[in-house]
């Protein structure tokens, strides 16, 4: 079976290979940044512009894919690798899908950035939910709070249920793409339930074991 690894090096070159093959047609200034309205608020000159996401991602792939390697986290991460890994290979892929929007809407073609978003997002956070029903207590992965970095029990009970949060979240999130002038808040009114009820419940397990 290939590697996570390979599997992310063959994607960076897909990347800049489509880098390469777009910066010839794409206009001396280019949009970089959306607001929360979907309107481009942000630009530069193309040489920045088209190589920013492609770096960006380049970098990100060497920090997802160093932290593993570090002391003490294989042993770790031993029993969660192949989620982890899958969640690593899938930001990249989200970082390359959102380079291809961009490159998209440079090229003229229009739609509505955030709602366009939404299915990357979804997908994202849909294998991240997995990553935390699988996680154990560690530095890097997961809801880090005294409570649940102290008692691997409320971990668990706090991740599981995370999981299962974040995986109905997605489901609202979808929501956006058929009412895109309402995307983003789709996006971040689940994203701050699972936030909130995950600290709450983190809070309630420890209270009830005192």
């Amino acid at each position: 079976m290939v590697s996570a690894q390979v599997l992310a090096v063959l994607f960076l070159g897909i990347l800049f290979a489509g880098a390469f093959w777009a910066y010839p047609l794409l206009p001396a200034r280019i949009a970089v940044h959306w607001n929360a309205l979907g309107e481009a608020d942000g630009f530069a000159n193309k040489e920045a512009g088209v190589a920013i996401l492609p770096l960006i991602t380049f970098f990100v792939g060497i920090i997802l894919f160093f932290i593993p390697k570090l002391d003490g986290m294989q042993q770790i991460m031993r029993s969660f690798q192949r989620e982890y890994e899958l969640f690593a290979l899938t930001f990249l892929l989200f970082l390359g899908y959102l380079f291809m929007l961009t490159t998209l809407w440079n090229l003229g073609y229009r739609f509505e950035f955030v709602a366009a978003l939404v299915p990357g997002i979804a997908v994202l956070f849909f294998v991240m939910s997995h990553l935390l029903e699988k996680s154990k207590p560690n530095p890097f992965v997961g809801i880090r709070i005294p409570s649940t970095m102290k008692n691997p029990k409320i971990w668990k009970q706090v991740h599981v249920r995370a999981g299962k949060k974040l995986r109905s979240g997605t489901a609202v999130m979808a929501i956006g793409i058929v009412f895109p002038d309402y995307a983003l808040l789709f996006i971040l009114l689940p994203l701050a339930y699972f936030v909130i009820d995950s600290i709450w419940h983190a809070q309630k397990l420890q209270a009830s074991q005192r």
